[in-house]
């Protein structure tokens, strides 16, 4: 049995289109019951799951004021006002990583070290922000020394990563630290 789109007709009598309706309320029963609760039941019209075709090939856009959340290349994406895709599940989930955020904002992660007579480090990011990097937390990891090799600073924080910095008069022991950066 197939849904009839043009089934009754405005001429059909009910005897003559009383099999194709009872058939097209049978379809939509069973495309209403695909990943749905079903009519009757106390929670109806609400979902059990949300399955989405993939849009690699033509990834939809939304318009101004409206947000559209779809699968690209098995990845969960929107894209809001118009504006370009996000994806919202890719991360690389490691001790130096990334992730996106759904309101475009990106994280990234990482450690890094001061070594042992030196004031200052490199942090490059693996992917360069498209924009800017707004902020960058470094928390040191490890006191084997002076408290203060550890007072770690970050200075020229550009897109591409920033150079953290110690006080050249507290450079005794190797400064191991985690960071993270927030931009987009």
């Amino acid at each position: 049995m197939a849904y009839k789109n043009d089934s009754p007709k405005a001429t059909d009598k009910i005897n003559v289109s009383q099999l194709d309706i009872k058939n097209n309320f049978a379809e939509i029963k069973t495309l209403v019951d695909v990943n749905h609760e079903t009519f009757g039941d106390a929670e109806q019209g609400k979902h059990v799951k949300v399955d989405l075709t993939d849009q690699t090939a033509s990834p939809p856009t939304s318009a101004a004021g409206e947000v559209t959340l779809y699968s690209n290349a098995g990845e969960l994406c929107l894209s809001k006002d118009g504006g370009a895709e996000i994806d919202i599940t890719t991360a690389t989930l490691a001790a130096t990583g990334r992730c996106k955020l759904p309101c475009g904002l990106e994280m990234k992660w990482g450690t890094g070290s001061i070594t042992s007579g030196a004031s200052t480090a490199t942090i490059t990011f693996a992917a360069a922000f498209t924009n800017n990097c707004y902020s960058i937390q470094i928390t040191p990891t490890s006191f084997t020394g002076d408290a203060r090799d550890y007072v770690i600073s970050a200075k020229s924080l550009t897109k591409t990563g920033c150079t953290p910095t110690r006080s050249t008069g507290y450079t005794g022991t190797t400064a191991n630290f985690n960071w993270v950066a927030i931009g987009d």
